[in-house]
């Protein structure tokens, strides 16, 4: 097994293998008499990546950033997260070549089916780019204090637009609250006015049939004793009368109109008495 790390270097120097080299390399290493997992390996050296720049410049962009004093790390964030999907894709473009020695320690899968000299892509899965931490740097006491300040002057800004809206919610509350007890007094007195009317006509008229029915009794009553009485007059006239009269006195006679009445006949009487002259 001590044949891959040559070959690796050689194929790492040279990008290809003329015929002739590997003829030399065959009967100088036993090839033929070696495991077929190795030539299939020494095959796949061949790689072409991005990664190592693209991690100098997001370092070198981190840096300057840093310094800057601005630090986007959600785009960071996203643009990781676009390179990992990419990653896992296999449409990570390998560009540059690595050294022997960094690519024997990582793991490399053989493609089946190649020959020695050919080329063949790197399938390397363990590529998975992270962000460097930003370094810390210092800030002098200027700075700093200037940064305290705009933190505090932002949290006096914030706190006064919060107790600004706190005190326009509590005075919309108060008056929408007022608004709608005002509401609810109206709607209670237009009830209990509606009401007392309903009830003040229910009762009018309610009376009022009472007392037409009383008075239609009563003038049944009244119209029943009235025939009863006549006709016990009536009944009555036939054994008992009464009489009524007047008189006229004068000096020499006395004048007298009287009227029986019985039943329905009348009988009067009229006489004049002359009085004795006495010489």
């Amino acid at each position: 097994m001590i044949i891959a790390p040559v070959v690796a270097w050689l194929l790492l120097k040279q990008k290809t293998l003329s015929p002739p080299a590997l003829q030399s390399l065959e009967t100088a290493y036993h090839l033929p008499q070696q495991d077929t997992a190795v030539r299939h390996r020494g095959c796949e050296l061949t790689v072409k990546y991005k990664h190592t720049k693209a991690s100098k410049d997001v370092e070198s962009f981190l840096q300057e950033d840093q310094a800057a004093g601005v630090y986007l790390s959600g785009e960071l964030m996203v643009s990781e997260g676009a390179r990992q999907r990419q990653v896992a894709r296999g449409r990570f473009e390998l560009t540059e070549e690595l050294s022997a020695p960094e690519l024997l320690r990582k793991p490399l899968l053989a493609c089946l089916g190649a020959e020695v000299g050919g080329e063949c892509s790197l399938r390397i899965p363990s590529l998975s780019w992270q962000p460097l931490p930003p370094k810390k740097k210092k800030r002098p006491d200027q700075e700093q204090k200037a940064i305290q300040i705009q933190a505090w002057w932002r949290g006096t800004l914030v706190r006064r637009t919060l107790l600004h809206a706190a005190l326009r919610a509590c005075v919309i509350q108060h008056w929408w609250k007022v608004t709608m007890t005002k509401l609810l007094e109206k709607r209670k007195r237009v009830a209990l006015e509606s009401f007392s009317q309903q009830e003040r006509a229910a009762v009018k008229l309610q009376s009022l049939v009472r007392m037409w029915r009383i008075r239609q009794r009563y003038c049944r009553l009244l119209h029943a004793v009235r025939i009863i009485q006549v006709y016990w007059r009536w009944h009555n006239c036939h054994t008992r009368g009464f009489f009524r009269g007047n008189y006229d006195l004068t000096a020499t006679h006395l004048g007298l109109e009287l009227e029986i009445f019985l039943g329905s006949q009348i009988c009067r009487i009229t006489d004049s008495i002359p009085f004795p002259i006495k010489n």
